[in-house]
């Protein structure tokens, strides 16, 4: 844990920014959610997902969680207790999502990253913290960027398709192969799998 959590932790003391960007996160994460279902579920108008702003406030939503929950792993007594209880929410939701709703099941969620994530930071918190906040901000900003087009099977750079990753690394339980196409479609960035029409939902 960071000194200044700590100490804020004693003191009872909140952060209402931080508190103030989860509440609007949430809210924004419900609307989401509800114009996802709306729109894509139900059928309304299928193509609002591919629509470039609903893009932008899907991604403003995820990285906002992810950072969010980055800073508050500052004030966590147990990082690695943390994620082993969001690893197993992220279960739970596989499970009831692949009972409820098979061809849109969650596997490995947005819970699950968080979970791991904070796991693997926990572990390596002494290292990590021997580097700058800006460097690694900047080193995060350069690996999104590099893996941004893994879901076409490519790494690069914001779109600029450099190395083209071989067929059997997307060959996994999670889809199958048809004959008719040489890949399945995948989109990661928007954090589900697509298949012809089937889809599979990451987080």
């Amino acid at each position: 844990m960071n000194p200044n959590g700590k100490a804020l932790l004693k003191e009872n003391k909140r952060y209402y920014l931080l508190d103030s960007l989860r509440g609007i996160s949430t809210v924004s994460m419900v609307a989401f959610h509800l114009c996802y279902d709306i729109f894509m579920m139900y059928g309304l108008n299928t193509s609002w997902y591919f629509y470039p702003m609903t893009a932008v406030w899907e991604r403003s939503i995820c990285v906002m969680f992810i950072l969010l929950s980055g800073m508050c792993l500052n004030f966590s007594g147990n990082g690695i207790k943390r994620g082993v209880l969001l690893n197993l929410a992220g279960f739970a939701v596989t499970c009831v999502t692949v009972i409820a709703e098979p061809n849109q099941a969650v596997w490995f969620g947005v819970l699950n990253l968080i979970g791991c994530s904070m796991m693997i930071v926990s572990v390596l918190s002494d290292n990590l913290k021997k580097i700058s906040p800006l460097s690694g901000a900047l080193i995060s900003l350069l690996l999104y960027a590099v893996s941004y087009d893994l879901q076409k099977g490519c790494v690069g750079f914001f779109g600029l398709d450099i190395v083209k990753l071989p067929d059997f690394l997307y060959s996994c339980l999670l889809y199958t192969f048809d004959a008719a196409d040489e890949r399945s479609s995948l989109y990661f960035g928007s954090s589900r799998i697509y298949k012809q029409n089937k889809m599979i939902k990451l987080y």
